[in-house]
């Protein structure tokens, strides 16, 4: 099996937050993309800057499920700790 995976982004926050702000952001039907590349609000390829996500290609179908596990638990812990913020903040 072939995946083109994006790599995981091991920056600051403060980079992180600088790569976000790249994306030009829209909602439409309850989901929030990047019109220029497409990609997902919360998902790994919005942490790089616009157009420019680095990506791994593997044909280890482990290597593969390991970084789509990664892949989620960071989505999942990216939403957790924005949900925190929005609770604390109100």
């Amino acid at each position: 099996m072939t995946a083109n995976i994006p790599r995981p982004f091991t920056g600051t926050p403060e980079e992180l937050a600088a790569n976000i702000a790249t994306h030009d952001w829209y909602t439409w039907d309850g989901e929030t993309r990047c019109d220029t590349c497409d990609c997902r609000r919360y998902g790994r390829v919005a942490m790089w800057p616009c157009g420019q996500e680095q990506r791994t290609t593997t044909t280890d179908h482990d290597a593969a499920l390991s970084a789509l596990a990664d892949l989620l638990v960071g989505i999942a812990v990216e939403g957790l700790s924005r949900m925190e913020a929005d609770h604390e903040a109100n």
